[in-house]
């Protein structure tokens, strides 16, 4: 068995052949070979809040008494659907749309009870911060400096601190009460847990339930390769010129044969295969001299892109920027309202705490 002395991972598992195979071979089952397994393709991380409806809620179409009220339940692309905003295009013509809507809504026009009213304001503020983040002036800058240090929570913490239990010289009182508020407070990082789990755990071995011996392992090596040919996804055409991501891609879908100088820790023991198989090269043309190979290349098409197809690239691209851009302005209004909500939430549990 191969085994990494430093690390519990170490790719591609090889069972000693006195070990009796597991049977039944599973389709699907990573920790069993297959020759027909696919692996089944690592999670996205998207940034943008995913839909929690069960299904879509268009303000036309949807009755009052089946809308979710919560906010925290819709995505971006919900909210496009909610106003009946079309192709995800945010306009000041589209919010003014939606700014009807929501005044259709007032309890004084409307009749109705003000928690709908209070739920549509706030999914338009949502999306006007949307708007307002992509659009932003660079050459009109305003800076406003503002205090968020309130006078009086200065005197809150001032009485926290006379308070016996946070007198004690070790400090343990007050160490507690911190350890609890901070964790009570603080936003939950979906990508906080990295691998730990994971890295003491058999998921990402390739088990391999049949003697290997020196005339088929290549043979082992080849499908796993092919396998791994098979998930492998198209983008279309891309960008030649290529950056450095050493922050990380805003999606999280960063590939192990990506240009950039580190990958991640999981695709780097999962993916340890280049999915290059011999099969690749006899399908390549092989030449017989240099003279042939020139001949080739001067036959080969490299005519540019024609204006229509370069041009509906850019915009496919542009949509594809706008699109992560909303998305991570919509990602971040929540996570400003969420952080507004706990932090009054800790002042209102210092009051309680210091009787003020």
């Amino acid at each position: 068995m191969i085994r990494s002395s430093s690390c519990p991972k170490a790719g591609i598992h090889i069972r000693e052949s006195d070990i009796k195979p597991i049977k039944p071979i599973h389709s699907n089952k990573p920790n069993t070979y297959n020759p027909n397994y696919i692996p089944e393709p690592k999670p996205r991380t998207f940034l943008s809040p995913q839909s929690q409806l069960s299904k879509p809620v268009s303000f036309h179409n949807t009755t009052l008494d089946k809308l979710d009220l919560d906010l925290n339940n819709y995505s971006l692309n919900d909210l496009y659907t909610l106003f009946n905003i079309e192709d995800n295009d945010l306009t000041v013509d589209t919010l003014k749309q939606a700014k009807q809507v929501v005044l259709k809504m007032h309890p004084d026009k409307s009749r109705l009870e003000p928690k709908f009213f209070l739920f549509f304001s706030s999914a338009y503020k949502k999306l006007k911060e949307v708007y307002d983040f992509q659009n932003k002036s660079y050459t009109n800058k305003k800076y406003v400096d503002e205090d968020f240090f309130e006078e009086g929570n200065k005197e809150l913490l001032n009485n926290m601190f006379q308070k016996p239990e946070f007198k004690d010289t070790n400090g343990k009182g007050f160490n507690k009460w911190f350890n609890d508020a901070f964790e009570k407070s603080r936003l939950e990082d979906p990508n906080a847990h990295g691998y730990q789990d994971w890295l003491k755990s058999d998921d990402g071995f390739m088990s391999v339930d049949e003697n290997v011996t020196q005339s088929n392992m290549n043979e082992i090596f080849e499908r796993q390769k092919k396998q791994l040919q098979d998930v492998i996804v198209y983008k279309g055409i891309t960008d030649s010129v290529s950056s450095s991501s050493i922050g990380g891609s805003l999606f999280g879908d960063t590939t192990n044969y990506s240009s950039g100088t580190y990958t991640d820790l999981r695709q780097a023991y999962t993916e340890t295969l280049i999915p290059v198989t011999e099969e690749d090269y006899n399908k390549m043309h092989k030449f017989a001299s240099l003279n042939e190979y020139k001949s080739h290349r001067d036959r080969v098409d490299v005519t540019p892109l024609s204006e229509s197809d370069a041009t509906k690239m850019l915009y496919d691209k542009k949509k594809g920027d706008d699109h992560q851009s909303a998305s991570l302005a919509y990602k971040y209004a929540l996570e400003s309202e969420q952080v507004k909500k706990k932090q009054n939430g800790f002042w209102s549990d210092l009051k309680k705490l210091t009787n003020f």
